[in-house]
């Protein structure tokens, strides 16, 4: 039986979203298969001190499409409870893997869970199926450290694992030119309709980066993305907006009515696509009208040239205009918790 077959990854027909098996027994079914299995990996785990210049430069190296910025890779890791799992073997190092522990919010119901993230191996080892060996590392390590086994991952990569949801990306081009000459569009559909943006002119945008408001603005703000979330999804991570502010990683747009009300809050990061730059967003709140927040923001970004598309998970039923749904899927998968099936717009959990 696979891997993933003979792990607690329960989806359909779940009645109740709880752990599937405790962590004792989960510990002792993982250290019996390591004892078995062919491969011999030495690791080591960091929790402090992390060489960022070092996992970006080899994240980079073997994932050649995209490319985090070094504030990413500051804002990450500057996180309490993460782990970074070096692999090595007789060559050296040959991969990492982070995790990191974390709130989230299931049906209501509030569970303690790792986000695993970073899975990078060397290319040439990717084909003698590592993956199990390490996730099994990986959930041992976080057992042992925090008695936590319940661990959320996403991989566009197909695997023989049952996912929750399965999740399109949609784009708005902003720089058409520079996205043609990357071929990020399609030369024979007519891009003419995203050089203008259609906005309303009774929305106000303030935009925040590498400054943050005052705490008690932050503090409203807070509640207001609280009770959103909880009113909008059925999964989602509970997110300190303190922390986004703080990060010079993000740019913030804060949207307004005609009586100054707080009506958008849209957190975007920035990735470099070897030719154009992607503004991707993190997580947001609108209690507005959602195509004139993209509309609005697309042409400050082409403005401000801080971006040249901008690009989002579905969270939202809202009709989406002016944008393009992308050719990849990223599927989202929860380890030991049962959980069912839901739509694409019923969680706004992004794994960066």
């Amino acid at each position: 039986m696979s891997y993933w077959r003979s792990m607690p990854v329960v989806v359909k027909g779940a009645n109740n979203c709880e752990q599937v098996i405790n962590n004792q027994f989960l510990l002792d079914k993982i250290e019996h298969e390591m004892k078995l299995a062919p491969i011999e990996i030495e690791y080591q785990v960091t929790t402090s001190d992390f060489d960022l210049p070092f996992l970006k430069t080899f994240f980079d190296q073997h994932y050649s499409k995209v490319k985090y910025p070094l504030q990413f890779y500051d804002w990450y890791f500057n996180h309490n409870d993460t782990i970074l799992f070096h692999f090595y073997n007789s060559d050296g190092i040959i991969g990492y893997i982070v995790a990191r522990n974390k709130k989230f919010v299931i049906n209501r119901n509030p569970i303690q869970a790792m986000e695993i993230s970073f899975f990078c191996i060397c290319p040439r080892l990717r084909h003698i199926h590592l993956a199990p060996y390490l996730l099994n590392i990986l959930i041992k390590e976080c057992i042992e450290r925090y008695n936590i086994s319940i661990a959320f991952y996403s991989i566009i990569a197909p695997i023989k694992s049952l996912h929750y949801v399965q999740k399109l990306i949609y784009h708005r081009p902003i720089n058409v030119k520079r996205l043609l000459e990357n071929d990020f569009l399609d030369t024979t559909f007519d891009n003419s309709i995203f050089y203008s943006f259609d906005v309303h002119s009774d929305t106000k945008v303030i935009y925040l980066h590498k400054k943050s408001p005052q705490k008690l603005f932050i503090n409203r703000l807070q509640q207001k993305y609280d009770k959103f979330v909880k009113d909008n999804f059925k999964i989602y991570e509970t997110i300190n907006l303190t922390n986004l502010f703080s990060s010079n990683l993000f740019h913030h747009f804060i949207f307004y009515d005609t009586l100054g009300s707080v009506t958008g809050f849209f957190c975007i990061c920035t990735l470099d696509f070897n030719g154009y730059n992607q503004g991707l967003l993190y997580t947001y709140l609108c209690e507005t009208d959602l195509n004139n927040c993209i509309e609005m923001i697309s042409e400050y970004a082409s403005k401000y040239k801080l971006f040249d598309v901008f690009s989002f998970y579905k969270t939202s039923k809202t009709h989406l205009t002016k944008t393009l749904c992308g050719v990849n899927s990223t599927k989202y998968y929860l380890f030991n918790y049962s959980i069912n099936p839901i739509e694409e717009w019923e969680t706004n959990i992004v794994h960066l």
